[in-house]
């Protein structure tokens, strides 16, 4: 049966959403609701996504638990429920909720991604790769155009042939998942190349292993089958066990640990990096970053190197700040100057992976929600042991989390601020 078409106010919150307006999606469905009724079920579940996306969580999750009783064959109200039940870390009713879309809709991608990032945050690595890589679609977020499928690697020895592997979705991802070519090139039997983002070409262009790095589409005879970065760990049947591997595994040109030295000299120890913000296109973005202003806390702490933008609102930020982010043209300079700097202090982004993968230390901000690979509860991680992770203990509350971070470095500066930050870790 053919669903039926969203009223005018669901079309606006459904738009409202797509613009990231959660509580303008919020009123609208709500009036909806009121004025349309449910339209059979889609109401519903947009008022749950509404509510997911407002950041109210415990009230999405009891709205769509008891809308999908009600109507247990609806995919909206089935999808929404599982994620409602993935952002408050109910894996088991989270997964059969994925697994209940996905006999509704078999094959669909969005339940797939969610089924494989569930699995993969309660440690089941096998299947989470599979599902996860089976609702991925690298098309959408690929440094480079993919070549023709039929041209796809299946995983078997190269014996030979020249594999293309396409950098693909987020910058953290690419750095994290880039510590698979090496072992890939060992094991492969054939030439590897890397198709990267130009940001990415002079730092990763100095993996072991690789033939070759692209910023730019190769010619048809340059290689002779592809794949991408993200299914690197399905084709290796990467297991939490072969974590860390070598670390670091990305390493700045020296020149620029050298330039970076000669620039940093002056600043007092430590040297505190400190970055608030993500791309601000990421979906999980506003739960992710930071408001400038959230950071005041940390004022009365020694000044940091800035490593997100700065706002252009004409009032001064809350703390010190001493800005770099117009230097750092690509990503060996910022792993240039993260080579010279005591310690990062990041929310889940990229540099946060690149601090972690030049095995430099790192506490990274994470949210009660975070990414899959950050897990639960862990204040450390099998990626990278130099990293440190520090938790919402409730969703949204970022005031703990920087009263924490607070205390950490008011005892750093007052004991030894020459040594080692203090671990997180330890009370």
């Amino acid at each position: 049966m053919t669903p039926p078409r969203p009223t005018p106010l669901l079309d606006a919150a459904i738009a409202a959403l797509r613009r990231r307006e959660a509580r303008r999606a919020l009123a609208l469905v709500s009036r909806a609701l009121v004025h349309e009724g449910e339209a059979q079920g889609q109401g519903l579940a947009v008022l749950g996504a509404a509510l997911r996306a407002a950041d109210l969580p415990h009230a999405a999750l009891e709205t769509l638990r008891a809308a999908s009783a009600r109507r247990p064959t609806h995919l909206g109200l089935a999808y929404q429920h599982a994620r409602a039940a993935h952002d408050l870390g109910l894996l088991d009713e989270a997964r059969a909720g994925f697994e209940r879309c996905l006999r509704l809709a078999p094959a669909w991608s969005p339940a797939l991604s969610g089924l494989g990032e569930t699995l993969l945050t309660a440690g089941d690595w096998a299947r989470g790769w599979a599902a996860l890589d089976q609702g991925n679609r690298p098309e959408n977020h690929k440094a480079l155009p993919l070549p023709p499928p039929e041209r796809a690697w299946d995983g078997r020895p190269l014996a030979g042939r020249r594999l293309l592997v396409i950098a693909d979705q987020g910058y953290g991802d690419m750095v994290q998942f880039c510590r698979l070519l090496p072992p890939l090139a060992a094991r492969a039997g054939g030439p590897v190349l890397l198709g990267c983002p130009p940001s990415l070409a002079r730092l990763l262009g100095r993996i072991p292993g690789l033939t070759a790095v692209f910023t730019r589409p190769p010619p048809a005879h340059a290689f002779d089958c592809f794949t991408v970065l993200s299914r690197l760990p399905l084709h290796l049947g990467l297991k939490e066990t072969d974590l860390p591997g070598p670390v670091p595994y990305l390493r700045p040109p020296p020149t620029l640990a050298r330039r970076w030295a000669g620039r940093v000299e002056a600043l007092a120890r430590p040297r505190v990096a400190l970055a608030w913000a993500g791309r601000p296109r990421h979906a999980r973005d506003h739960r992710r970053s930071l408001p400038l202003a959230a950071l005041a806390p940390l004022a009365c702490v020694a000044p940091f190197v800035a490593l997100s933008p700065l706002p252009d609102s004409g009032s001064p930020p809350p703390l010190a700040l001493c800005p770099v982010m117009e230097t750092l043209d690509d990503f060996a300079e910022t792993a240039g100057l993260l080579h010279e700097i005591d310690l990062l202090i990041s929310v889940d982004t990229a540099v946060a992976h690149l601090a972690g993968a030049l095995n430099r230390p790192v506490w990274i901000l994470l949210p009660f929600t975070p990414d899959w690979r950050w897990r639960r509860e862990r204040v450390e991680t099998p990626w990278y042991p130099s990293a440190r992770l520090i938790r919402q203990p409730m969703p949204g509350d970022w005031a703990s989390v920087l009263a924490r971070v607070r205390d950490l470095l008011t005892r750093w500066h007052a004991g030894s601020p020459h040594g080692p930050p203090p671990d997180p870790g330890v009370a």
